[in-house]
């Protein structure tokens, strides 16, 4: 879902291993006043229900349109490598549910290397409803027009956000790490990327690359005119309507 801060006015569009779950953090505590306790029954001013389907995001195509008029338009993307070692990270090393069960079944490795991974990406993606919504391509989040955006962020460039978020009347950005990592001693940078894993990535990511790669590694951020999302949004709403 979009999350949509009325404190700020911003609509954020959230991407799976692009510090979503930091930012749907940030955006209820700063709406509610209150921590979010994903499961916790009750439902925050507009912003996210406590409960199940509060941290699933929404396929641009399906968004709501009609409910983002008046709002600022805003994502996080990251460059595709190493927003797929994440993807590989959570659901192969760290929290591999059910991955016993799927290797068994339709013959894959169940504790693969992130190349072994990589190579049988497509079948991973086709047994794993977790896996594949964790590496869908950013246009599959975002659509493919950036005009839609006022902004968007590279995962790299949170401190810039920051100072974004703060200049509409947000608090600073606390990075929430995962637990679970600490908890088994994974340290960063485990996962060993060949050249070869790298190519067969740029080869499936190769749409995000093109409408995004400018902004991977960017210090600044990409922006819109100003006010052009909201115009954008309002003008798809009605359309909508008529």
């Amino acid at each position: 879902m979009t999350l949509l801060c009325n404190t700020l006015g911003v609509a954020y569009f959230p991407v799976p291993k692009s510090a979503s779950t930091t930012l749907r953090h940030y955006f209820h505590e700063i709406d509610t006043g209150m921590k979010w306790i994903r499961g916790k029954e009750g439902v925050g001013p507009h912003l996210l229900p406590l409960g199940p389907g509060a941290h699933v995001p929404v396929p641009f195509a399906k968004t709501n349109l009609q409910e983002l008029e008046g709002y600022e338009t805003m994502a996080v993307v990251r460059e595709p490598v190493a927003r797929l070692i994440s993807c590989y990270s959570h659901h192969i090393v760290i929290k591999p549910r059910g991955l016993k069960r799927i290797s068994e079944k339709y013959n894959l490795p169940e504790c693969p290397d992130f190349a072994t991974f990589v190579d049988h990406l497509a079948s991973y993606r086709t047994v794993s409803r977790r896996i594949r919504s964790h590496s869908h391509l950013l246009s599959h989040w975002l659509g493919s027009d950036l005009s839609f955006f006022d902004a968007i962020f590279d995962f790299a460039a949170l401190p810039v956000l920051g100072e974004w978020l703060q200049s509409r009347g947000g608090g600073p950005i606390t990075h929430h790490r995962n637990k679970s990592a600490r908890k088994r001693g994974i340290p960063p940078g485990h996962v060993t990327c060949t050249a070869s894993a790298i190519a067969k990535i740029r080869e499936f990511y190769a749409e995000d690359y093109a409408l995004f790669g400018h902004i991977f590694g960017s210090e600044t951020g990409h922006f819109s005119p100003a006010g052009a999302g909201i115009a954008k949004a309002a003008g798809a709403a009605n359309k909508i309507g008529t």
